[in-house]
């Protein structure tokens, strides 16, 4: 990907993860794995708290960032769609040390989703159940 973007380009990554806590491994990896490309990002993370199962956001720059993580918050909050500013993750709080290098070759997906699964569909279950 990061050869056919030109310089200065950016890649979106859109995944469900959890950004702290027991079901936060399958994040750090995708992190850890995105950062060997893409070592210029922003994240950004859309859900109430760091232990809750939510949209993480990986904004991957080609080149150096445009923009500190503050200058981006100042400048997104003068936009029309100040919410962003309230979203992005900073990256420094995320420690991808216990992350795992997610390859063609090694990839366990479905183990380290495992307990974002477990913990999220049945909230959803029991939601979808009280309202019908």
């Amino acid at each position: 990907v990061k050869r056919k973007i030109s310089d200065g380009g950016v890649y979106a990554v859109n995944f469900i993860g959890s950004t702290d806590g027991s079901e936060s491994l399958f994040t750090k990896s995708v992190v850890k794995t995105f950062s060997l490309t893409f070592p210029n990002y922003y994240m950004f993370t859309f859900g109430p708290d760091t232990k809750s199962t939510q949209n993480v956001v990986l904004i991957g720059v080609n080149g150096p960032l445009p923009l500190s993580e503050a200058e981006f918050v100042k400048k997104i909050s003068a936009g029309t769609n100040p919410f962003l500013a309230q979203r992005l993750f900073p990256i420094l709080n995320l420690n991808t040390d216990e992350g795992i290098v997610l390859t063609d070759d090694f990839a366990p997906v479905e183990r380290l989703m495992g307990p974002i699964v477990q913990d999220y569909f049945p909230k959803d279950l029991a939601l979808m159940k009280s309202v019908f």
